[in-house]
């Protein structure tokens, strides 16, 4: 599973679901879909790292979609993982829109991790687990100072982020049966 940053926010950065979903598929990437029009790929894959995966993927989109490419990518494991290690379950049951799961490519370093804690300009509740970022923006996303840009430059990585409520969609996509491909990537670190 990958999960492409800037996909059909704003002006630019619009794509194709069928577009991005055809670029993707390639020997080692089969049974494409996608969920949502915001750059959600699901993705059968031989067992692979995730760090392959991903370096594939990156030099295979830009070409095919004309410009660079930002993307996490995660084993079906991994994603369950994240999801069933979410440190923020109250507001995962009541306010599942603010609650946003950042999948990072590296554990950020402890001095990376410090800056992140220290950058929270307002009443944003954040949280680390292994590759896992959870934000909750209690007010809101869209008023907060607690930006993407800023996580990332903090971080020192490039992330992107879920709403919970897509984040668990994803995975019960991932685990059904049903749809046009049920076998989606199972790869390992």
């Amino acid at each position: 599973m990958a999960l492409l940053r800037g996909v059909n926010v704003g002006a630019s950065g619009s794509l194709s679901m069928e577009r991005l979903a055809r670029a993707a598929q390639g020997p080692e990437i089969t049974r494409v879909r996608t969920f949502l029009t915001s750059g959600n790929l699901l993705f059968w894959s031989p067992p692979v790292p995730t760090a392959r995966l991903r370096i594939l993927l990156e030099e295979r989109l830009p070409p095919r979609l004309g410009g660079r490419v930002d993307l996490q990518v995660c084993s079906q494991g991994e994603w369950r993982g994240l999801i069933r290690g979410n440190p923020f379950p109250s507001q995962a049951r009541e306010d599942p829109t603010h609650l946003l799961l950042y999948p990072l490519a590296a554990t950020p370093s402890p001095g990376a991790w410090k800056r992140t804690v220290e950058a929270i300009p307002g009443p944003e509740l954040l949280q680390r687990k292994g590759r896992g970022l959870y934000v909750y923006y209690p007010d809101g996303i869209a008023g907060s100072r607690l930006t993407p840009a800023r996580l990332e430059r903090c971080l020192g990585q490039s992330t992107t982020g879920r709403n919970w409520n897509t984040a668990r969609r994803i995975l019960q996509l991932l685990e059904s049966t049903e749809g046009p491909e049920p076998s989606p990537a199972r790869s390992v670190d």
